[in-house]
């Protein structure tokens, strides 16, 4: 969680009771977890910024093999072009490294412990929290459901349409011009959609939040992207507008946004035009032809939901507002989809 180090350590000073303060016991605190790493003879520097923080072990630079505080010439060289052997070279000690060390480092007055004991679990978080859940579930017939009842007993419960009946379902079919995969039927049957209401709450996924279209909406979205990708073939449109990439195949789902305005829009590809595998997800852009491949299914995204909620991440929240929570989503979401990727069709 290094990148939003510079929002902890702002909090962690102002609990503390100033940025000095925190930055001489961190720095204790640091130096004591990187001695258990590298020995009590190497030579540290400890630097801590606003927004940065770094651990330097100084390693004496040597041809052939290296000691314990020693580093091999042609690697000294990858870091330090100019490095000749017996220079001592700064090396920087990855947060990794000393991660396992920093909590039977943290030896400091009572009163200073609350502080930073929940500095390093937010730092650390990516390392002890996110990298051991699991990418997929072991329940997937029953996800969907789960999802749903997550959702109806939660914020999001007001906001839920009805569900669909099985004659709905097959109206939805017949207007799109292709039949819904399983678990997107599952999905529907628990709720068509969510309503539409400012300020209302959105399912995060990371960059930014999703409502759930009803069938009505993700008709007239599917006809929408449709028309507008004939303007483009027509010439009414510039070749560059993101409906060039429409596939009149994909399923609208959800429409994302950072803010009031639109910015993709999930759809389901059944037959895999442009996603990996049938049946799995794109996150289409509103602003650039191309999508976000997510190398997922509708069960695959229920999985990533319920995970968010679990950690109390479902809701989207933009960065401005929660740095600290945004950057968690995010780091969250990259973890239950390592498949994901963009696909530039400009």
């Amino acid at each position: 969680m290094e990148q939003i180090l510079g929002p902890l350590l702002r909090r962690a000073a102002a609990e503390l009771g100033g940025a000095e303060l925190l930055r001489r016991v961190l720095s204790t605190v640091l130096e004591r977890a990187a001695r258990r790493v590298v020995g009590s003879d190497a030579e540290l520097e400890i630097e801590l910024g606003d927004d940065a923080m770094t651990v330097l072990v100084f390693r004496r630079v040597v041809e052939g093999a290296p000691g314990e505080d020693e580093i091999e010439l042609q690697e000294a060289r990858a870091i330090d072009p100019e490095a000749e052997a017996g220079y001592e070279l700064g090396c920087v000690l990855p947060l990794d490294a000393i991660a396992p060390q920093l909590r039977a480092a943290l030896l400091v007055p009572a009163e200073q412990y609350p502080v930073l004991e929940a500095l390093l679990a937010d730092l650390l978080w990516d390392v002890e929290v996110v990298r051991s859940l699991p990418r997929r579930s072991s329940e997937l017939d029953e996800i969907v459901d789960r999802l749903l009842q997550t959702l109806h007993e939660g914020s999001f419960g007001p906001l839920l349409c009805r569900g669909c009946d099985e004659v709905e379902l097959q109206a939805h079919e017949l207007m799109l011009g292709g039949l819904l995969p399983p678990a997107l039927r599952q999905l529907l049957s628990g709720t068509a959609g969510m309503k539409d209401r400012p300020g209302a709450p959105r399912l995060g996924l990371g960059r930014q939040g999703f409502r759930l279209l009803s069938p009505l909406e993700s008709q007239e979205e599917h006809a929408a992207w449709t028309e507008r990708r004939e303007q483009v073939r027509e010439g009414v449109l510039d070749d560059g507008h993101p409906a060039r990439a429409w596939n009149t195949d994909w399923l609208p789902l959800a429409v994302g946004s950072r803010g009031a305005e639109a910015t993709e829009l999930l759809v389901v590809d059944p037959i895999g035009a442009a996603a990996d595998l049938p049946g799995e997800l794109l996150s289409v852009s509103f602003e650039e032809p191309g999508w976000w491949a997510l190398g997922i299914d509708v069960a695959g995204l229920a999985h990533v939901w319920l995970t968010l909620h679990e950690h109390g991440l479902l809701e989207y929240v933009p960065p401005g507002v929660d740095p600290i929570a945004s950057a968690k989503a995010e780091v969250l979401v990259q973890h239950l989809l390592p498949r994901r990727r963009w696909v530039d069709a400009g």
